[in-house]
Formats: C-alpha cells, structure tokens, sequence
C-alpha cells in the first residue's frame, strides 16, 4: 500500500467521523422527551435485537455503527438521517435501520428507495423493532464499547 493510498483511507474515515458529529450537533432541535427509556434499552440491546439482527442475516459485530432511521416521527431529523444515509450508504462499516414504515410501498418509491437492497440496509416490514422495545419517533445511533452495544440515543 502506498502511502498517499492510507492518508486518502484515513481522511475518508475521519470525513465519515465529523459528518456524524455535525449531524448529531444540528439534531439538538429535535428533542427526545423520554421516550427511549432505559428498560427499552436494555431489552432491545442485550436481548432481542441481536436476534433482530440474525433474523435479517446481519451480526453486530460487522459494524462499528448502527443507524435506526424510523419512517414516521420528527419530519427534520428523520430528513437529516435519512440525508446522512444518501451521504454514506456505500460506507459498510454502517448499518442502516429503517423501521415504523407506514407504506412499504411509497417507501420503496422514495429517495431512499433505489438503495435499500443494499448489504447494510435493513428494511423493518414487519415491524419487529417496535415490538422489541424501539419506539422512538427520532433516528438512533445505537453506540457500543467492546463491540458490546450499550446504549441507544438521538441521532
């Protein structure tokens, strides 16, 4: 590897980085009023949504974030997530979420419509992600230490 080859990796990977802190700054608008409450945490994390996970042929540890976009909810943050995806959709160390999708359809025919048979794309159809304890009306970035997933909170 050349070494021009690891300055460009590296200043893709910091890009990816400051576009993230600069998404989660301009969400401070859309406030969370308690409505991810710590039980719905750990029960989403620690057990079902590994499940979730392995149902949908993923597994956590193949990513270093994870994006849950819901489809109905906070129309600037859910338009700014959904704006960070388009941005970084071919970045597969991410794993994009879309769950409490109304209309599969109009969903499907959407701006993010054309990307969602990607390998880091899950589509929530069924709605198992509400049922596992997800109801947050605002994009969540579930954030781990030890590739051990510990919290869930506003994009």
């Amino acid at each position: 590897m050349t070494n021009s080859y690891l300055t460009h990796s590296y200043l893709n990977e910091m890009r990816t980085s400051i576009l993230v802190l600069v998404l989660a700054f301009s969400l401070v608008a859309c406030e969370n009023n308690g409505s991810i409450s710590t039980e719905n945490t750990l029960k989403i994390v620690r057990t079902s949504f590994e499940s979730f996970l392995e149902d949908n042929g993923k597994s956590k540890s193949d990513y270093t974030r994870i994006l849950v976009i819901p489809n109905a909810g906070c129309t600037g943050c859910i338009s700014r997530a959904e704006s960070f995806f388009l941005e970084q959709y071919n970045d597969q160390k991410i794993l994009f979420i879309f769950t409490l999708i109304s209309d599969i359809k109009l969903f499907e025919s959407g701006r993010i419509g054309p990307y969602i048979s990607n390998d880091n794309v899950i589509v929530d159809q069924r709605g198992q992600l509400p049922k596992l304890g997800f109801h947050s009306q605002y994009p969540c970035v579930l954030k781990g230490e030890d590739n051990e997933y510990i919290a869930l909170v506003p994009f």
